[in-house]
């Protein structure tokens, strides 16, 4: 049995409008933190199928497979909660 490491993924650089402010990944609303807000900005894209866009998607795609699912709001809201204490 053989174990390899995952290839890195490669995402765009941020473009927030604030090139001072870096990206926090989990912060769906761009607020520079991660919290409560976060979870209700993704469940309400998830559930009016409204797709995030920009810095918002990048954010939210915690999991990096290039979409912003429910698995992604999960890990949200188990991070919110201190269950996990990263990404």
């Amino acid at each position: 049995l053989e174990v390899t490491e995952p290839a890195p993924v490669v995402t765009e650089p941020s473009k927030q409008t604030d090139p001072e402010e870096a990206a926090v990944l989990g912060d769906a609303n761009l607020d520079g933190k991660v919290d409560i807000t976060d979870i209700t900005v993704v469940s309400i894209a998830l559930v009016d199928k409204k797709p995030l866009t920009g810095d918002a998607a990048l954010n939210a795609d915690v999991d990096r497979d290039g979409n912003v699912t429910l698995t992604d709001l999960a890990a949200i809201r188990q991070f919110v909660s201190k269950v996990i204490t990263f990404f």
